[in-house]
């Protein structure tokens, strides 16, 4: 709970737009900003202002008068006085600075503790409601000139609050937002439904005379059979006449189910006494006759080809089998090279 420095605070805040502190911290910036300007001038002027008005010691100037003194003995006295000049303004400056900082700091204390007096009297006298023990509690009772003739909200749960208006915001927000996909969905469903009406003729269609059953055919659409076949008819299908005849044979069907069922179920039992066949067997049965005659007609045709594809447990296969005319010629070519070999051992005898 708020206590009554707290609500003397709001209420003055409220009332100046600013908090009383923010007041007094304006007033001490501003202070210290022209005492800053002020020590800035200050400086200023004394470091323009020259050294001997200020009490420092003048610089002794040297004389050039003495013809006897050579050139070297010149310079270095030249040299001597600019260093002198040099250090005595150095020290100056140093000095001047210094007393800069000392008033400085002397002004910045003086105003803190001056200012500190100003910032606790006019909280306690000027911005506040009052001190007095008699006047105990008035904030509570002082009422703003904005706040007159403002109505509170009553407390039924009729009246509108900040919460329930963002309530309601999204609740018409999610409702367009439901209403626009419906909408799509609404366009959607009707470009659908003109598709499959174009695809399944009209009640005009059927109705045509007999004289243009050729250019009706030739118009038929894709799904015609759905309602023109025989089988549409004993339906029922597309007949306002027959209308329930669908729903009657769609409810018998219906209503055969559970006694296929029970024909499943009994046949079922049945087939688990059954003997199993073997499969397997049969199958291996099956490859095995598809091998031989594959290896049979495998045989034939290397047989053919002149091949000898008989089974030799001892020996290999020595190539392809040679016909009658092939072992005549190379007969004949042996023959011929025996002659030839004898007839050059004859030669050689001679």
């Amino acid at each position: 709970m708020a206590t009554s420095e707290q609500i003397k605070t709001a209420l003055l805040t409220e009332h100046f737009r600013y908090t009383p502190l923010t007041l007094l911290d304006d007033i001490v910036n501003t202070v210290n900003e022209l005492t800053y300007q002020a020590v800035g001038e200050i400086e200023t002027a004394l470091l323009n202002v020259p050294k001997e008005q200020l009490g420092f010691a003048p610089t002794a100037p040297h004389s050039t008068s003495d013809q006897t003194r050579d050139t070297t003995s010149q310079n270095t006295a030249a040299d001597t006085v600019a260093a002198a000049e040099a250090t005595a303004e150095e020290a100056a400056t140093t000095e001047i600075s210094a007393g800069i900082v000392k008033l400085e700091s002397l002004l910045n204390s003086t105003i803190d503790k001056n200012f500190d007096k100003l910032e606790i009297y006019t909280l306690r006298n000027l911005l506040t409601v009052s001190n007095a023990k008699e006047d105990e509690g008035l904030e509570n009772w002082i009422l703003l000139d904005h706040y007159k003739d403002l109505k509170t909200p009553s407390t039924d749960g009729n009246t509108p609050t900040p919460d329930s208006i963002t309530r309601l915001r999204r609740k018409v927000q999610e409702t367009e937002k439901l209403q626009s996909s419906l909408q799509a969905e609404v366009a959607q469903n009707e470009a659908l439904l003109a598709q499959l009406r174009s695809l399944v003729p009209s009640a005009t269609a059927t109705s045509s005379k007999p004289d243009d059953d050729a250019q009706q055919h030739a118009t038929n659409h894709s799904f015609s059979f759905l309602t023109s076949t025989s089988a549409a008819a004993s339906l029922g299908v597309g007949s306002t006449s027959h209308a329930n005849s669908l729903a009657q044979n769609t409810s018998f069907v219906y209503s055969q189910l559970p006694a296929l069922r029970d024909i499943v179920a009994t046949l079922r039992a049945h087939l688990a006494t059954l003997p199993k066949k073997d499969m397997a067997a049969t199958i291996d049965g099956v490859q095995e006759a598809r091998h031989g005659y594959i290896e049979s007609q495998s045989r034939r045709a290397l047989e053919r080809v002149g091949v000898d594809a008989t089974p030799a447990p001892d020996t290999e296969a020595l190539g392809r089998r040679m016909g009658v005319e092939e072992t005549r010629a190379l007969e004949g070519i042996v023959g011929a090279m025996g002659a030839q070999q004898k007839y050059d051992e004859d030669k050689m005898e001679e």
